[in-house]
């Protein structure tokens, strides 16, 4: 039986589940997976997770699957924030001490979200030069496009790509440090042989 991710409940501060799909579609409009966009996909989907470990978040309960047929690729990134919660949550905090910690948790968050772009863009041999965004996202609030913006005007009060990309470059340097971008590399070449790849394998290859 295929791996499927935890359900979570929602709560008074929105916790999302967002297990993410791509689907690439061909000139007869079936949906089917090019061969080109294989790899690209399974590093994204290490990005996040690469991003997880970084941070010493458990990957225990988590798990990684590529469906090759569908071009679906599925990882769980999960945030307990919106943008109106974090606004809240800045203003009534006068502590600067306090205020940098909360702010660095929803940089994290959005570390953690730009993972996955930013490993396809490495993937891809891509250098970005700006803010990843992929705006056919935008349509899915789940999506990571659609959250980092969110969490963006959360913290500065606008949809501000300068410090995304100041983010988008910390996240890079992560994930291009020899050791861990080899893991990403190892283990997208894993789920592509087996179809999925669960939490204990990914943090036995870290």
């Amino acid at each position: 039986m295929p791996w499927q991710p935890k359900a979570v409940s929602l709560n008074d501060e929105a916790s999302l589940l967002y297990v993410e799909s791509a689907t690439f579609k061909l000139g007869d409009g079936k949906a089917r997976m090019m061969e080109d966009q294989k790899w690209p996909l399974a590093c994204h989907e290490f990005g996040h997770a690469a991003i997880e470990w970084h941070f010493r978040d458990s990957l225990e309960d988590e798990g990684v699957v590529v469906d090759v047929a569908t071009g679906k690729g599925q990882f769980c990134v999960r945030t307990f924030y919106t943008a109106e919660l974090i606004e809240e949550t800045l203003r009534k905090t006068t502590d600067e001490q306090t205020r940098a910690i909360h702010i660095r948790a929803v940089e994290r968050i959005i570390i953690r979200l730009l993972g996955g772009p930013v490993a396809e863009y490495i993937a891809r041999g891509w250098e970005p030069k700006r803010a990843i965004r992929f705006s056919s996202e935008y349509r899915f609030p789940d999506s990571d496009s659609s959250r980092i913006r969110e969490f963006l005007r959360g913290l500065t009060g606008k949809d501000d790509k300068q410090y995304q990309l100041r983010l988008q470059n910390e996240c890079k340097a992560i994930l291009t440090e020899e050791r861990t971008w080899r893991a990403v590399e190892h283990l997208a070449k894993m789920v592509l042989e087996h179809g999925q790849v669960l939490g204990p394998e990914i943090e036995a290859v870290y």
